[in-house]
């Protein structure tokens, strides 16, 4: 504990000087003070041109991909239309990124097939996408596409006749106009056909991004003065907001946009590259030195990521998660540049570490094939920005990696994550209290995974498959089940009558699910770690309606490695709202008495119950009964479920869950439940293990590898408790459970 304190001091007080942005005035003169008065100045500048012609004619690489790009270019159709070019892109707008690529193989080539080429797509792109909106329909749910049209009007701007420049941009200009119109987009439809907008505090890559873009490009360009400096201000006004949120989500441990490591990992740290690389063109500065915070992503992924029985990275599923493999996908874009804004962050040892675990950078030609992918959000200009450590010089830092610490409290996220280790047959879980951000947040405030060789207490459900034909149909499996508390491992109370707030529409929401009516608003009261344990303790009362629920507090002790003591206090307002501990799993639980257990992959998981003294069990699942609730299933949509079984995936989404809840009517219930985790063909039978009372405490006496653990909780002051761990009559530690927050920052 005493020399993660020392770090922090040193780190915090680094974050509190580089952390304080300037005013909004001063980026602002800065940007006009220095955006160049000719084109291209978006992504490119004339100088940044010239140095990326020298490397696309000495270095391998970049100049196998530059001929791949002209190969590309070369075989779009002359007929320009959305079946012509069906396959030049993936998603609805299939004209603006090959519009951009012809116009980059123009730039680097300066053969003139390419520019008229690119101001031909152009053209069709800049008409559809008023078309688009015209006839109800959405361009996409991200922007990527559309800045990339915006670069090919930069880039081909002294290619452009006087008339094509005024037709092409003005129609530019009138649809990120309308684009910015986010209650028309909402009130129309649009949104919910794919249409997405996502404000400064979220992904932010819908067409809230657009802004700053359309300002650069048509900055005092005589199409529309005011529009373009209107643009250009809100676009920064915008991305300052985003970069600071951000930057105060992450802290000094780290983290993203939202605590969903599909998202923040994903599409959303592109739009941080995208500004961090346009605002280096204009003004020769590294901003992203500004938000430290940001640039600690890799560190939270890290203790996000579980290293599977296989090998493969894992994520523990929660948030937005699909849930079909639960694989964490690494985001080849952000580890590939990384060390063009952090160079100097200990973080790069973690993205090294990332590299070396992906397949995708075995070789690196693939890499920089990634490029000219028919993905949104690859621009051909990576093939100039890419630099990275390669894999195959890859040394595994052990020193590093043992030096970090078992566990770590992101305190803005609401996630604790815990690990014996970052090896195949380590153990992992993930305890969520205390979020800050609303953000793809779940109403699983208390909620926590396990996995030790595959998923066992697992986060349930699926995601609904927004731009799906028929998406709306997983609407009653989204708003019933999959976001709510139901669905995960905690505990709910049911106030007959209760009702839910649906989505898209109210009408959505229909099932009393018994849990809490708010995402956020969970506290962490205590949390620490060390070389033994980690201790965290929730109170969730607070999402709960206040009409039934008076207390609800979870004390959560991991004993490293596979020992796992959960204590919940539970008061509702009435006896007669009933309380449930939910434990959802992959297969069956076999039921022994106080025990049951079940195996997912090559793990195991075994609860033994100690309280309440007179506790009832259901088991709940199986075909027809997966997502059960207040007496009926909510399954996924019809479509959904033949594109899982035409594609074979098999879903880890949970099909069963055990319920347990106290025999009698009672206002106030305690849960004692004791967790042992293993390898299915080592773990046999569950360890001996004891209710144990002193005085005004109770807990669990357990022996494990010779050493024998008793861990206490106090029935009057919580949350308080004690643990102590002796082997052969010599006391190994005894510790008060802390009643605070283990200061800790990331390194």
């Amino acid at each position: 504990m005493h020399f993660r304190t020392i770090l922090l001091s040193t780190t915090a007080l680094i974050f509190a000087v580089l952390a304080q942005a300037k005013p909004h005035d001063d980026y602002r003169d800065e940007i006009l003070a220095t955006m160049p008065a000719t084109h291209p100045r978006l992504f490119i500048t004339s100088g940044i041109l010239e140095r990326m012609k020298m490397d696309a004619r000495e270095k391998p690489l970049i100049r196998d991909g530059v001929n791949r790009l002209y190969e590309i270019v070369e075989g779009y159709p002359d007929v320009i239309n959305e079946e012509t070019y069906k396959t030049a892109f993936y998603g609805h707008d299939k004209f603006g990124d090959p519009a951009a690529r012809a116009a980059f193989a123009f730039l680097l080539s300066g053969k003139q097939a390419y520019a008229n080429k690119g101001i031909a797509i152009l053209e069709v792109a800049a008409q559809w996408y008023s078309w688009r909106y015209a006839e109800g329909k959405p361009v996409g749910w991200t922007s990527f596409s559309r800045v990339s049209a915006l670069c090919a009007y930069d880039w081909l701007y002294s290619q452009m006749t006087p008339e094509q420049r005024v037709t092409i941009g003005k129609e530019l200009i009138a649809h990120i106009k309308q684009s910015q119109d986010h209650q028309w987009i909402v009130e129309s439809g649009l949104q919910n056909k794919g249409e997405g907008t996502n404000r400064p505090t979220s992904s932010f890559y819908g067409t809230a991004m657009l802004p700053w873009y359309a300002g650069i490009v048509f900055y005092s360009d005589g199409l529309d003065d005011a529009f373009a400096l209107r643009m250009l201000d809100k676009g920064l006004k915008d991305y300052m907001t985003m970069l600071s949120h951000r930057n105060e989500m992450a802290g000094d441990d780290g983290g993203g946009a939202n605590s969903s490591p599909g998202y923040s990992f994903g599409d959303a740290v592109v739009t941080e590259w995208y500004f961090f690389y346009t605002w280096r063109a204009i003004t020769g500065r590294n901003i992203a030195e500004e938000f430290p915070g940001i640039g600690l992503l890799p560190h939270w992924v890290l203790y996000a990521a579980i290293v599977g029985a296989d090998g493969q990275l894992y994520e523990h599923g929660t948030g937005g998660s699909w849930h079909y493999s639960n694989k964490l996908t690494m985001n080849l874009r952000y580890l590939a540049q990384y060390k063009n804004f952090f160079p100097d962050s200990p973080c790069g040892k973690i993205v090294d570490y990332f590299i070396y675990r992906s397949e995708e950078f075995r070789d690196n030609a693939h890499v920089y094939a990634s490029p000219l992918w028919r993905h949104k959000g690859y621009l051909p200009l990576y093939l100039f920005f890419y630099n990275y450590s390669k894999a195959a010089d890859y040394k595994y830092d052990r020193h590093f990696f043992e030096k970090l610490p078992r566990a770590c409290l992101f305190e803005n996220l609401g996630q604790t994550y815990m690990n014996s280790g970052w090896e195949p047959g380590s153990t992992y879980a993930m305890f969520t209290c205390g979020a800050k951000s609303g953000s793809h947040k779940q109403h699983d405030e208390n909620h926590f995974v396990i996995y030790k060789g595959g998923f066992l207490a697992l986060d349930s459900g699926s995601r609904s498959a927004s731009g799906y034909k028929d998406w709306l149909d997983d609407m009653w499996h989204d708003s019933n089940y999959y976001c709510r508390s139901v669905a995960h491992n905690m505990v709910t109370i049911r106030m007959e009558g209760e009702k839910w707030q649906g989505w898209p529409d109210p009408e959505y929401a229909v099932a009393n699910n018994a849990g809490t009516y708010k995402t956020t608003g969970g506290i962490v009261r205590a949390f620490e770690t060390n070389r033994h344990y980690t201790y965290v303790a929730g109170d969730s009362t607070a999402c709960y309606r206040p009409e039934k629920a008076r207390k609800v507090l979870r004390q959560f002790v991991y004993i490293m490695p596979d020992l796992f003591v959960i204590y919940d206090t539970v008061e509702s307002v009435t006896p007669e709202q009933v309380k449930t501990w939910l434990l959802h799993s992959q297969n069956e639980p076999q039921v022994n008495g106080d025990t049951f257990s079940f195996d997912e992959n090559r793990g195991r998981l075994f609860c033994r119950t100690f309280l309440p003294r007179k506790w009832k069990r259901e088991t709940i699942g199986g075909a027809g009964k997966e997502f059960w609730v207040d007496g009926k299933n909510y399954p996924l949509g019809n479509t959904r479920l033949e594109e899982i079984k035409e594609k074979g995936i098999k879903p880890i989404w949970g099909n069963w869950r055990v319920e347990l809840r106290a025999e009698e009517p009672t206002a106030k219930v305690t849960f004692l439940n004791l967790i042992q985790v293993g390898m299915a063909d080592k773990l046999g039978k569950m360890v001996e293990s004891s209710y144990v009372r002193d005085g005004e405490r109770e807990g669990v006496k357990v022996t494990h590898d010779g050493v024998e653990y008793t861990v206490l909780f106090d029935t009057e002051d919580a949350p308080r408790g004690s643990i102590k761990a002796t082997s052969d009559a010599t006391e190994l530690f005894a510790n008060e459970l802390t009643k605070r927050i283990q200061e800790e920052a990331a390194f």
